[in-house]
């Protein structure tokens, strides 16, 4: 099992453990393609953090860039010595990474032998492939490591095996994955499923539904000013209707597809922009593509844009709006609408992927068909035409949010999964 060098803490989970001379006391390397501001980063600096209070020892492997910032904010510290950055092009699994994988072989191995880490949990695909080369070098070494593969988003419903080059890539995944991972761990069972169904069945595959991260101040003088900012320009529209549409800036997550819906329901309504209020925040390869269609749209007037902020920052920005929209694609599991129950927000989201697992429809929030116009018409203009008739017991969704995805017992899930490892 894995454990803290130091003898003096012993996790709760830990003590019910049989004690004998062949445990195994070491370090856990995490393993992420970049540290940037976005789900999966959130989500893994949350757990971090937690290890580290609970006297774990981590080492952090980053394949592409750090956002330091990002880092200060989770209250995350890692010296030089305990952070591998290999700052390579791209951050997922493209045909550069594919064949530049190689070239990471010998600097990952020197640095999980150099802190004897022999627990490495891997997160997102381009970190599955690199991990279980890492694996098979390591059979030459006499280094055994226990890989925990930790998938996050429907990948295959996202990037399906239609073409050659792919389903290639796949079945040598496939491949190593049978004789190198260990265990398999999914945020949601639509996850799961998607693995299941086109990777490989892991007879160790926990769901672990991702969690509320921990509470953080805003810290950041650019997010506080932001916030400012966003706060101004809604008093002057202090009677309209306002919506949140956050997110990273790409097709799969929606934001184009929502602006064409509000388009609509503006036409509809015949909404002023004193009448509507659209907040679209954060960043993205898309964003220009968005304000493209914002102007070709005639619906500047009702929106307005924010980069990606501090978490903290966002949380609050959550609390001066009305409706929180996720309309995305395609979506792992979706923890923005966590942090809008969490704050009291009515949310309106797609049916992809997770988030189904999330929203129950009329009871914590809606949700409409993901990508289907009408659908998505017909929801919005039901909450805005009963949105002063308490269409949801926020106060009730925000404690059972709170109960059911607390960070405490998704932690105390990721420790089984961690102590389950025995390195032979």
């Amino acid at each position: 099992m894995y454990l803290s060098n130091s003898t003096e803490y012993k996790h709760p989970i830990n003590i019910a453990l049989k004690q004998n001379e062949q445990e195994i006391y070491g370090t856990i390397a995490i393993v992420i393609p970049a540290v940037a501001r976005e789900g999966i980063t959130k989500l893994v600096l949350s757990q971090i953090k937690s290890f580290q209070d609970e006297r774990y020892r981590i080492v952090m492997i980053v394949l592409a860039n750090v956002a330091k910032d990002v880092f200060e904010e989770a209250g995350v510290q890692l010296s030089a010595d305990e952070l591998l950055v290999l700052k390579q092009q791209d951050a997922y699994l493209s045909v550069r990474s594919l064949f530049n994988s190689s070239l990471l072989l010998t600097p990952i191995t020197k640095f999980l032998r150099y802190h004897n880490a022999k627990l490495v949990i891997a997160h997102a695909p381009y970190a599955h492939f690199v991990m279980r080369l890492v694996k098979l070098r390591l059979q030459f070494d006499s280094f055994n490591i226990k890989l925990v593969q930790y998938f996050h988003i429907t990948q295959y419903v996202q990037f399906p095996l239609n073409s050659a080059k792919r389903r290639a890539v796949n079945q040598l995944n496939r491949v190593l994955g049978k004789y190198f991972d260990d265990s398999h761990v999914s945020v949601t069972e639509a996850v799961k499923s998607d693995i299941e169904s086109n990777l490989f069945k892991h007879k160790r595959h926990l769901v672990i539904v991702n969690a509320l991260p921990r509470e953080a101040i805003v810290q950041n003088g650019y997010s506080i000013e932001e916030v400012q900012r966003v706060e101004a320009w809604l008093r002057t529209r202090s009677g309209s209707f306002k919506i949140l549409i956050p997110g990273r800036l790409s097709y799969m997550k929606g934001q184009l597809f929502f602006l064409q819906v509000l388009s609509i329901f503006i036409k509809n309504n015949l909404f002023e922009p004193q009448d509507l209020a659209v907040l679209i925040v954060g960043d993205g390869p898309d964003k220009e593509v968005i304000k493209e269609l914002i102007n070709k749209k005639g619906i500047k007037g009702y929106c307005y844009f924010s980069p990606a902020v501090q978490n903290a920052a966002l949380m609050k920005v959550m609390t001066l709006v009305d409706l929180v929209a996720v309309p995305s694609h395609y979506e792992g599991f979706g923890l923005v609408v966590l942090e809008a129950l969490q704050n009291k927000r009515l949310v309106l989201s797609s049916d992809a992927g997770g988030l189904k697992e999330i929203i129950e429809h009329g009871r914590n929030g809606f949700m409409f068909r993901a990508g289907v116009v009408n659908d998505c018409l017909e929801k919005l203009q039901f909450i805005y035409d009963n949105r002063d008739t308490g269409l949801v017991d926020l106060d009730e969704v925000a404690q059972q949010v709170e109960y059911k995805f607390s960070f405490e017992q998704h932690m105390a899930q990721l420790i089984q999964v961690i102590n389950s490892c025995e390195v032979g």
